[in-house]
């Protein structure tokens, strides 16, 4: 679920050498070296390999790594393997596990450990620091997180690359599609019998920075107190309800069910954008921000918005 609801610091990376024996300081001057210092947003310099081969992730943005062309030995699969739209690129990537499975992780013999620092695997990182290397990430925006993994991983270059050609392509998307810009939008997350808002995180994110929709008042409020996500009741719909609401709904049997008891309720159908007809309705697996997810919802977008 915490993956799901798409769960600020500044990190900086040199380059560490040994210092050259005199008898072969220019050999030494022209070696490149294996291992870097980097500095992750809590404070922790690690030393990193340079050309990390065997690297474990463990988090929800495993896109991330995917849109450098980074694929790593292992990761949590079985939380996310269902859940995003791009299961088709996870071949070849051990399942470690959700809790991370420590003896399997050993296992693989990693050379570099990257792991979400948002708290949910706070209580395991010691544990991952006696295996190899191990850098906590930051959850920022899409971009952010890309460039700190490019600096991370020696692909600065294929970050920014990524980028340029995201932009150009969104810019082409959204010039096809109805404008709404300046209208306000909300994103809910129906999750089993529990119902989310969304802040700036997760889909939401090309809501506001692509298509131009402004998040809500209620919706604005929660950016501002830096809330990714909130639990709402029936009763505050209302409270958070945009011009333009996406619905986003996980499939399962209860997540429906209810879904479909809110749409049918009185405070639902007294809301201004559903007497407008207002509404969309996709799966969860898009509540996700990293690069690939985004990208794939670039094709998505005219199929969604233009009906």
């Amino acid at each position: 679920m915490s993956i799901l609801l798409a769960a600020c610091g500044n990190s900086t990376a040199s380059t560490t050498t040994n210092e050259p024996s005199t008898s072969s300081s220019n050999a030494t001057a022209e070696s490149v070296a294996t291992t870097k210092s980097f500095t992750d947003f809590k404070n922790n310099n690690v030393e990193v390999p340079t050309h990390p081969e065997r690297i474990i992730y463990i988090g929800g943005d495993l896109g991330d790594l995917l849109a450098l062309h980074v694929k790593p030995i292992g990761s949590s699969l079985q939380v996310i393997a269902d859940q995003v739209v791009y299961s088709d690129l996870l071949e070849g990537i051990v399942d470690i596990g959700e809790p991370a499975d420590m003896e399997k992780i050993a296992d693989l013999n990693p050379d570099l450990i990257l792991v979400d620092g948002g708290g949910l695997y706070d209580n395991i990182y010691e544990s991952l620091t006696k295996i190899a290397p191990t850098v906590q990430l930051e959850r920022k925006q899409t971009y952010d997180r890309l460039r700190t993994l490019g600096d991370i991983l020696g692909k600065s270059d294929v970050a920014e690359q990524w980028i340029t050609t995201y932009e150009k392509k969104a810019k082409q998307v959204v010039s096809q599609l109805k404008s709404h810009s300046g209208d306000t939008a909300t994103v809910f997350l129906q999750l089993g019998k529990d119902m989310y808002v969304m802040g700036d995180k997760g889909f939401a994110t090309t809501l506001y920075n692509i298509l131009q929709f402004k998040p809500s008042i209620g919706v604005e409020k929660m950016i501002a107190d830096k809330e990714d996500f909130a639990q709402i009741s029936e009763e505050a719909l209302s409270d958070y309800a945009g011009q333009w609401l996406f619905i986003l709904n996980d499939g399962n049997t209860a997540s429906d069910a209810n879904t479909q008891k809110m749409l049918q309720s009185a405070i639902w159908q007294a809301i201004p954008a559903v007497k407008a007809n207002h509404v969309y309705m996709l799966s969860s697996t898009w509540n996700f921000d990293d690069p690939i997810t985004r990208e794939r919802m670039l094709d998505e977008l005219p199929k969604i918005m233009n009906k």
